[in-house]
């Protein structure tokens, strides 16, 4: 039994069909390692899967846009990732991931590469002003705690005075304002 772990390997066969009892549709995909063993990858065609089937697929060389049409997946070698399950007593090994060569990551085309690196050029550069910003942040002496500000002190409050007119008069008369106690 080929063991858990990375390994590289190519497809030899895929065919798209069914599996489960509410006939969910995948790819099967047989692999075969550089060391001659064979394994299998269910690529399941679900919403929440179908975009990493794609990719895995098209890692593998898959030209077409036709699910029907497989041709073309045997022509890259690929990394893939084996785990060992169990089922019905049984220990099985199955594909869990398939990736490109190193580790997982593929490169990027060179205009794919000037792209993201122009839509990124801007914030590269802030981070490079704030860190330098933060280094001579860090380096100028400090401003001395500043003070608590002084207690804000509100004007009295005076009681509404009647007036000859019949209207409330909210002015106090001069002579009920102490020199200390004027609000400005």
């Amino acid at each position: 039994m080929i063991e858990s772990g990375k390994h590289i390997a190519r497809a030899v066969r895929g065919d798209l069909t069914t599996k489960g009892s509410r006939g969910t549709p995948v790819v099967v995909v047989s692999f075969r390692t550089e060391a001659g063993e064979s394994v299998n990858w269910d690529g399941w065609l679900t919403p929440a899967a179908v975009d990493r089937t794609f990719e895995g697929l098209r890692l593998c060389g898959w030209q077409s846009d036709d699910v029907r049409d497989l041709s073309g997946i045997d022509t890259n070698d690929v990394e893939i990732v084996v785990e060992h399950e169990d089922y019905n007593g049984q220990t099985y090994p199955r594909v869990k991931w398939v990736n490109a060569l190193g580790g997982g990551a593929a490169h990027l085309a060179p205009d794919t590469a000037a792209a993201i690196a122009a839509g990124l050029k801007g914030r590269a550069i802030a981070s490079r002003k704030g860190m330098a910003t933060a280094g001579a942040q860090a380096s100028r002496p400090q401003p001395a705690p500043r003070r608590a500000p002084e207690p804000r002190r509100d004007p009295p409050a005076f009681a509404p005075q009647g007036s000859a007119s019949g209207t409330d008069n909210m002015d106090p008369r001069p002579d009920e304002i102490g020199d200390d106690e004027i609000p400005f």
